[in-house]
């Protein structure tokens, strides 16, 4: 079950206790910094967002796999 769930442009968040990321229901690889406090993903290479839902809904604006 997710810790947190969520809807964006149609398509589903889910980010689970353990901090994986998901979004409508395929596993976004995502590592956090903690010298820098924080998340990015091979998805966006040169981003870092302070959250995962921050970069999760930047997968899903900016790549066309998830975009609308």
């Amino acid at each position: 079950m997710p810790a947190h769930s969520e809807i964006y442009k149609d398509c589903t968040i889910e980010i689970t206790e353990d901090d994986q990321l998901f979004i409508n229901g395929k596993m976004i690889d995502c590592t956090y910094d903690t010298a820098m406090k924080m998340w990015y993903s091979s998805y966006l290479p040169y981003s870092q967002y302070q959250s995962q839902r921050d970069l999760a809904k930047a997968v899903i604006a900016d790549t066309e796999e998830f975009g609308s």
